[in-house]
C-alpha cells in the first residue's frame, strides 16, 4: 500500500499560516491614518477645536467600533497645575473618515491651571491599546487676534543690582498677558491689562518691562538658571497657572559686560526639545541703529527674508514661522534701497530645528508609517505601480533580486500573505494533477484508484480552503470581532 501524501494537514497549515499573516497585518496598523489640520486658525477663547482624521489610501476604519483619542499640551506644569488634556470616544461611521471635537471649553472649566492654551498640543487616536496609536499628531492654538506670543530677557546673565528687563514678543491688543517667576508662592508678579495694551505696546507687537525680583528677593544668591513664565490672559494671584511659554535669567556678580553693538538669538532657544517644527521661530535682534531697514535672510531647509524697521525700539524680532526639520543660518543685512552698508549689523546665527509631532504622526512621512516603516537602501521603486522605478525613499518599496519588495510592514505582510496563498494553490493544483494521474494509471488496481480519489479530494479541499479564507476571515475580523482594519 502506498503511503498517503498528508494533503489535509497541509492546506490546513497554509490556512493558519495565512490567518496569522492576517492577524499580523491587522493589529501591527499603527499610523495606519493621518490628521488633517483645521481649515482655519484655531484661537484661544474658542470652543472646540474640529479635526478630521483620515484613513491612508490602502487602509479603512472598522465601522461600528469605538476608538479612543486624547489631546494633551506640551506645557510644563508650574507648581500644582496638571497638564491640560481632553479625551473621550467615538464610534465609527465611514470607514475613511472620522470626525472628532476636541472640547476646549471643558478644558478652560475643568482646570484651573488651563486658562492659556495657545501653543502646541499633542494628539493621538487608538482602537484598543494607547500605545500603539491608529493616528498622532498635534494642532496649534493660538491667542485672540492670532499668532504665538514668546517672552525674552533683555540679558541672560545680569548684576544682582540690575533691573530685569523683559521684552514680550508678538503680543497683541485683543489680550492681556501675566509673567512671573516659576515657584513664587504668590505667582503672578507683573501683568498688563488687556486695556492698557494699545498705550504700552510697541508698534512691531513688543512690549517691554521690568519684572523685579518678585516674592522672594533672595533669589539673587541662587545658583544657576532660574525660569520665568508667562501666559496669556489676567489671573491674579493664582498658584497653579501652566507654565505656558517661558524663558530663563542667571544672576552674577561680575556678568560680562553689556554688548555694545548689535545681538541676535533664536527663539525658542535651542535645547534637547527645542526648537521643533511646531515651534515659532523668531530672530531676537537688539540695539539695531533706530529707523533703519533690516533684513533677517534665513537660509537652509528652506530659504526665507524677513524685513523690519528697527524704529525706536530697542528690542526687534523677525518673525520665520513654522520651520521643516534641519539646519539654518539667519543672517542680518541692511536694506539694499537707501541703506548705509556700514551699518553695524549682529554676527549670523546658526541653529537647528527638530522633528516634532507633525499632522502625519511623529513628524515622519505622508503616508503616516512614523517609525513602522522600514527602510531600504539601493533603488527605491512603488510596489502599487507594477515596480516601477522612482528613486524616491517615500515610494514604499526597494528593488531586489525578486521584484519590488514593499518597506512598510502592511504592505509586506499582505505581500507575503498574497504569495503563500498562490504557492499554497499551486501546490493543491499540482497534487490534483499528481491524484488524477494516479487514478488513470492505476490499470484497475482498486487500491491505486482509492489513493488517487483520497490525493485528489484532500487537495481539492485545500485548495478551497485557500480560496475561501480571505471570506472566513472577513466573517471573523468583521462581522465578529469587528478588528480594525477589516472591511467588506
Amino acid at each position: 500500500m502506498s503511503k498517503k501524501f498528508p494533503i489535509k494537514e497541509i492546506a490546513f497549515t497554509i490556512f493558519l499560516f495565512a490567518s496569522f499573516l492576517s492577524y499580523l497585518t491587522f493589529t501591527s496598523q499603527v499610523n495606519a491614518a493621518f490628521i488633517v489640520q483645521p481649515p482655519g486658525p484655531v484661537y484661544n477663547n474658542s470652543d472646540f477645536v474640529t479635526l478630521t482624521i483620515n484613513a491612508t489610501d490602502k487602509d479603512t476604519f472598522a465601522t461600528g467600533v469605538t476608538y479612543f483619542y486624547s489631546a494633551v499640551d506640551s506645557f510644563i506644569p508650574s507648581g500644582t497645575a496638571v497638564r491640560c488634556n481632553n479625551s473621550g470616544n467615538v464610534k465609527v461611521t465611514d470607514p475613511k473618515t472620522i470626525v472628532i471635537k476636541v472640547d476646549l471649553k471643558s478644558i478652560r472649566d475643568n482646570f484651573a491651571s488651563c486658562r492659556d492654551l495657545t501653543g502646541t498640543w499633542n494628539f493621538s487616536l487608538w482602537f484598543n491599546d494607547k500605545n500603539k496609536p491608529t493616528a498622532q499628531g498635534s494642532f496649534l492654538i493660538e491667542q485672540a487676534g492670532g499668532g504665538i506670543p514668546d517672552i525674552v530677557p533683555k540679558q541672560k546673565l545680569i548684576r544682582a543690582t540690575d533691573k530685569v528687563m523683559m521684552t514680550l514678543v508678538g503680543v497683541n491688543t485683543q489680550n492681556g498677558y501675566s509673567v512671573w517667576w516659576d515657584g513664587d508662592p504668590n505667582n503672578v508678579r507683573w501683568e498688563v491689562k488687556q486695556p492698557d495694551m494699545y498705550r504700552l505696546m510697541n508698534v512691531n507687537g513688543t512690549l517691554d518691562f521690568d519684572l523685579g525680583l518678585g516674592a522672594n528677593p533672595d533669589r539673587v544668591k541662587k545658583p544657576g538658571p532660574q525660569k520665568i513664565c508667562m501666559v496669556v490672559g489676567n489671573y491674579g494671584l493664582n498658584d497653579g497657572l501652566a507654565c505656558v511659554h517661558s524663558t530663563t535669567v542667571e544672576f552674577s556678580e561680575n556678568p560680562p559686560p553689556a554688548p555694545t553693538g548689535p545681538t541676535c538669538t533664536i527663539t525658542p532657544e535651542e535645547s534637547p526639545t527645542k526648537p521643533t517644527t511646531s515651534d515659532t521661530i523668531r530672530l531676537i535682534a537688539t540695539s539695531l541703529k533706530q529707523n533703519t531697514v533690516f533684513v533677517a535672510n534665513l537660509t537652509g531647509s528652506v530659504n526665507k527674508s524677513v524685513t523690519v524697521n528697527s524704529g525706536i525700539r530697542d528690542v526687534n524680532y523677525f518673525e520665520f514661522g513654522q520651520l521643516p526639520a534641519g539646519n539654518y543660518t539667519a543672517k542680518m543685512s541692511v536694506d539694499s534701497l537707501g541703506g548705509d552698508p556700514t551699518t553695524p549689523i549682529c554676527s549670523p546665527v546658526t541653529f537647528s530645528v527638530k522633528s516634532g509631532t507633525g499632522q502625519n504622526g511623529s513628524g515622519t512621512g505622508q503616508n503616516g508609517c512614523g517609525s513602522n516603516c522600514t527602510s531600504a537602501g539601493g533603488i527605491f521603486c512603488d510596489p502599487k505601480n507594477n515596480g516601477t522605478i522612482t528613486g524616491n525613499p517615500n515610494s514604499g518599496g526597494g528593488l531586489t533580486a525578486i521584484g519590488c519588495v514593499p518597506t512598510e510592514p502592511v504592505e509586506l505582510i499582505k505581500g507575503l500573505m498574497k504569495f503563500a496563498s498562490q504557492i499554497g494553490g499551486g501546490i493543491a493544483l499540482l497534487l490534483m494533477a499528481f491524484g488524477a494521474l494516479g487514478m488513470l494509471t492505476s490499470a484497475g488496481n482498486p487500491e491505486g484508484i482509492k489513493a488517487g480519489q483520497e490525493r485528489f479530494r484532500d487537495a481539492a479541499i485545500g485548495l478551497l480552503f485557500i480560496i475561501f479564507s480571505v471570506l472566513l476571515l472577513q466573517i471573523i475580523g468583521y462581522d465578529i470581532l469587528q478588528l480594525p482594519g477589516f472591511s467588506r
